[in-house]
């Protein structure tokens, strides 16, 4: 008996139920619509032809799709000549005319069938597969023919383990999201200031002292490493699922956690530490040591053992010069291989690492700081990666180098969408205007950047959603027309596909930003809200509805660490509708949190707009600020309006350089029983806290009586924003509130910046004619 082909039907008219591909991110490449309609609940098993030489197909193909299905599917041997079975099943076979990483799904009624021609086109059909199943549940789709096939060769997310360490099932995880969106390269960057996090054979003290640092925050230590078992495991999930897992290995500069281990590396001998902090730092490996070589090729060697990636990344990036500047033997060095400077050395220790990895058939991949001092026609095999805007993408495909573009515009997603929003992700094109035909050849494609400064590993999903679908859409559709609605029209359809991988985004965008004043002649304030960034502009046609709700917290303001939108109750609360583009808030003694959320559709659009609002005596009256700051800027002192953690909210008073050093009159001889004033601290951003607060009060302005300092225990390392609250209980009566905090004017010793200009970042001076809950 002849065998039946399940795959295939009779055409009895198109369906008119809507079609698969409105639920697919990215988007394939085109859709044939059939007759019919095929149901998941019917699907048995999953069967390989004889055709395709991977047994572990069938195997790996079931238990893609339990997450999606809820159950899973027989794998079953393939059907020998003559056999017949007419349950529905999902069928790969081999189809050797179609391009690398092309697929073609086949729905029909009674079945599926999925061709490719290799191992990661079946994985890209699976996700697709996966998508339909999770996104259409138990009603199924209408039948037809799916064809697809990337755009770009290089589809990439760096993943940053050396600031904050992740753990294999957490990576394994990210590689998981990687596969559903077609990824097919996932940037690994190992080695950081912060931590060194590969085990390497015959230096045990880079895992031993690199691979940990001291925390700042509650104590301890952070840290962790990957044995070559662990490297095995990562490598071996990837390529299943068609991924490509490319280490990067810092040098020469972003090593403190190398030279911590092994101080010898360096220009000047140490002692180093782990960093705590992050930004740039001066100590880098001594180009003039031929120690430095033989550690990094015996690192790099153990590298190739563990990933067979033909691409290795090196960084190259913000490495300052000016130890190997005062290094006698770096200019030793300089001297020897006739090099002009410290540019064109650095470009020969990359060239140096870059012939010895192309000895052995991979090529190295740099940062774009790998062109300067020269290095077109040197190293032909080099892939630059662009990430200071395009230009490093330009200048090496002009001079006949392959690039992988990832700016920090359009790519980095640890910016808050606020600064990247999905619609500006959604833009991006890798292939920068300009280039003639034979120059577009060389960009590979591109990538987006999950620097871990701020992001532990808990919180990769809150950053990577929902911007990675829409990063995907831009590197493997490229679609002609880029329309952020149409496209969250999609991905509002993938709820229940987060769900079956319980993927919790994050924001969208920050669609809103609310301005608050207070009306001193009306005792209220007024908050006004206007749509900014691209996704606003993009839905604001639709006339969408904007509403906000309000609720009293006072333990938000009183308590210290602010608002962050993400955390606050706002599904809980009964949004009120906004008339026009401003709203009143008459609070009577309390202190508010007023929620302003952007819907689209009757859903919410980005991140809710945060506004605290505290009531206290201070409110709207005039301060004296000495030295003479701006009027304007001094009135954030008193406006009622607290900051948030963004030091860009508007909303915080600054000085650089300077104490903060501050009078307000009351207006009057008034009760008062507490001053609070809170401070923002972002080491990184060279903000820090205070030394210490002097609060003051008078009846005149001219005597003055001491009523208490404020201090913290705040350490000026830490990493994590933090807000700090001062706070005295005076329980007096005075006219005349003088607060004057200590600044340390300039970042510490240990800071990448030291020596440079500190900020103080001030929020409202409160006064009270009752004590808070913070009372001691």
């Amino acid at each position: 008996m002849a065998r039946q082909d399940p795959i295939t039907g009779e055409s009895a008219g198109i369906m008119h139920l809507p079609h698969p591909i409105a639920t697919l991110i990215p988007a394939p490449r085109s859709w044939r619509p059939a007759s019919g309609h095929f149901r998941p609940d019917d699907l048995a098993r999953v069967r390989v032809d004889a055709g395709v030489r991977d047994p572990s197909l069938a195997g790996f193909a079931a238990d893609s799709l339990v997450a999606a299905l809820g159950r899973r599917l027989e794998a079953a041997a393939p059907l020998e000549d003559g056999d017949v079975d007419r349950s529905p099943e999902l069928r790969l076979a081999a189809d050797p005319d179609l391009p690398t990483e092309c697929y073609r799904l086949l729905i029909a009624p009674l079945g599926l069938e999925l061709r490719a021609a290799d191992r990661a086109g079946f994985a890209h059909g699976l996700a697709t597969l996966f998508q339909l199943c999770a996104a259409h549940g138990h009603d199924g789709w209408p039948c037809g023919t799916i064809d697809d096939g990337p755009a770009f060769a290089w589809r990439g997310l760096l993943l940053d383990s050396g600031r904050h360490f992740q753990p294999v099932k957490s990576v394994l995880g990210v590689i998981d999201r990687l596969a559903l969106y077609r990824f097919n390269v996932l940037h690994w960057h190992l080695t950081e200031d912060q931590g060194w996090r590969l085990e390497v054979p015959g230096l045990p003290r880079l895992t031993q002292v690199g691979a940990w640092r001291d925390e700042q925050a509650g104590g301890g230590r952070h840290g962790g490493f990957y044995t070559a078992n662990d490297v095995r495991e990562v490598v071996a999930y990837a390529q299943a699922r068609g991924i490509n897992v490319v280490p990067e290995i810092e040098m020469p500069g972003h090593c403190q956690a190398a030279l911590a281990a092994y101080p010898e590396l360096s220009c000047t001998g140490g002692p180093f530490a782990v960093q705590t902090q992050w930004g740039i730092f001066p100590d880098i490996y001594c180009a003039g040591r031929e120690e430095v070589f033989a550690f990094l090729e015996t690192v790099l060697a153990h590298v190739l053992e563990l990933f067979p990636s033909v691409f290795i990344h090196v960084g190259g990036d913000e490495a300052p010069r000016e130890r190997w500047h005062d290094c006698p033997r770096c200019q030793a060095r300089l001297a020897a291989e006739g090099l002009q400077d410290e540019h064109q050395l650095q470009s020969w220790f990359i060239r140096r690492m870059g012939n010895w990895l192309a000895l052995r058939g991979r090529r190295l991949v740099g940062w774009d700081e790998i062109l300067e001092g020269g290095l077109a026609g040197s190293l032909p095999g080099a892939v630059v990666q662009s990430w200071r805007g395009v230009e490093g993408a330009l200048a090496a495909a002009r001079a006949g180098h392959d690039t992988v573009v990832s700016p920090t515009s359009h790519c980095y997603f640890d910016y808050d969408p606020g600064v990247l929003d999905l619609a500006r992700v959604l833009a991006f094109d890798p292939v920068p205007p300009g280039l003639t035909p034979a120059e577009q050849a060389h960009v590979l494609g591109g990538a987006a950047n999950l620097w871990t400064e701020y992001v532990p590993y808990g919180q990769l999903d809150r950053q990577l959603f929902p911007r990675l679908p829409a990063m995907a859409e831009a590197l493997w559709s490229r679609p002609a027309v880029r329309d952020p609605r149409a496209f969250l029209d999609r991905l509002r359809r993938h709820d229940p596909v987060f769900a079956a991988l319980d993927i919790r985004p994050g924001a969208s965008s920050r669609p809103l930003w609310v301005d608050a004043a207070w009306d001193t002649g009306r005792s209220r304030h007024v908050l006004r809200w206007n749509l900014e960034g691209p996704l606003a502009a993009a839905v604001a046609g639709e006339a969408p509805a904007v509403s906000c709700a309000v609720q009293s917290m006072w333990a938000l303001w009183t308590g210290g660490p602010g608002a962050r939108p993400e955390d606050l109750p706002a599904a809980d609360t009964e949004w009120r509708p906004v008339a026009g583009h401003s709203i009143e808030v008459d609070y009577g003694d309390q202190s508010l949190t007023v929620f302003t959320q952007l819907l689209v559709d009757g859903r919410p659009c980005g991140a809710p707009e945060v506004v605290e609002l505290a009531r206290h005596q201070a409110l709207g009256r005039p301060v004296t600020l000495k030295p003479t700051f701006d009027p304007g800027d001094a009135s954030r002192l008193t406006d009622g309006v607290l900051g948030t953690w963004r030091r860009d909210d508007g909303r915080w008073f600054s000085c650089a350089g300077a104490d903060l050093d501050a009078t307000i009159d009351l207006g009057g001889p008034v009760p008062v029983k507490v001053v609070l004033v809170r401070f923002l601290q972002d080491a990184n951003a060279r903000i820090f806290a205070p030394l210490v607060v002097h609060f003051h009060l008078s009846d005149d302005g001219i005597a003055w009586r001491h009523a208490g300092d404020g201090t913290h225990t705040v350490p000026d390392r830490q990493q994590d924003k933090v807000v700090v609250p001062f706070a005295v209980w005076p329980k007096d009566t005075a006219r005349f509130v003088r607060v004057h905090a200590v600044s340390g004017l300039t970042c510490p010793d240990w800071h990448p910046e030291a020596g440079q200009p500190s900020w103080l970042y001030a929020d409202q001076i409160v006064v009270r004619d009752q004590g808070g809950p913070t009372e001691p």
